[in-house]
Parts: structure tokens; C-alpha cells; sequence
């Protein structure tokens, strides 16, 4: 999908990096750190929804709002993917011959989420 002042969505993957976590929205390459994964989240949050409003405002062109992150963010992106399938394949095979055991995720230390932002029209 390719992202307009009028609609716009933008993914907003957290991970691990040493002692800090590091934040980046993939389709507006905005990246910053914390040490705190949860203040690191409501940030990222707030820095997406501000870029958003300020391209909407001031009637920026679109192009502004399609500013893939690097290829290096990506990548961990899709490792992060592919962890947690794998995570999900051992839960399954394991759910069938291991009934009450708990399971611990190193994805715990990862977020993804997803902001969607409707504009009115300019």
C-alpha cells in the first residue's frame, strides 16, 4: 500500500540491541533508542503521529509519507518474522505431547505495532 495524506499506515518495530532497544517506523524511516523498551514504544507512537500530521499540515507531497527505513531494519524485521514462526512451530508440536508446560519467548523483547492515520482531506 502506498501511503497518502489522506490515508497512511506505518509499522513500528522495536528490538534489542545491546543495553538499549532500538525503534524504527519502516515506511517513514524515523529510528531512535531508549533503554526502555516501554518509553521507547510511546515515543515512537507520538513521532509517527506527529511526522504524519506535520506532511498532512503543511501539504507536503506524498513522497514524504513512502521513506522506507534502510535495508539493515528490514532485515531484522523479517529475522524477527521468522523467529516468532519458528516459536509458533515449536508451540504447536509441543502443545500436542507437552500439556501444561509454560513457554518463554525470547520475542518477549520485541515490539510490532501498527499505526493507521485517516486524514481529513487538505
Amino acid at each position: 500500500m502506498k501511503n497518502t495524506k489522506q490515508l497512511c499506515a506505518a509499522t513500528v518495530f522495536i528490538y534489542p540491541s545491546k543495553d538499549k532497544y532500538v525503534g524504527v517506523c519502516l515506511e517513514l524511516d524515523l529510528v531512535d533508542e531508549d533503554r526502555s523498551k516501554e518509553a521507547l514504544d510511546e515515543r515512537m507512537k507520538q513521532r509517527v503521529e506527529s511526522y504524519l500530521s506535520f506532511i498532512q499540515k503543511k501539504n507536503f507531497d506524498d513522497s514524504l509519507l513512502n521513506r522506507p527505513a534502510p535495508k539493515k531494519y528490514w532485515s531484522k524485521f523479517y529475522q524477527f518474522l521468522d523467529l516468532m514462526r519458528e516459536e509458533e512451530r515449536k508451540r504447536s508440536r509441543s502443545l500436542t505431547s507437552l500439556k501444561g508446560t509454560t513457554f518463554t519467548t525470547p520475542a518477549s523483547d520485541f515490539v510490532v505495532s501498527r499505526q493507521s492515520l485517516a486524514c481529513e482531506p487538505a
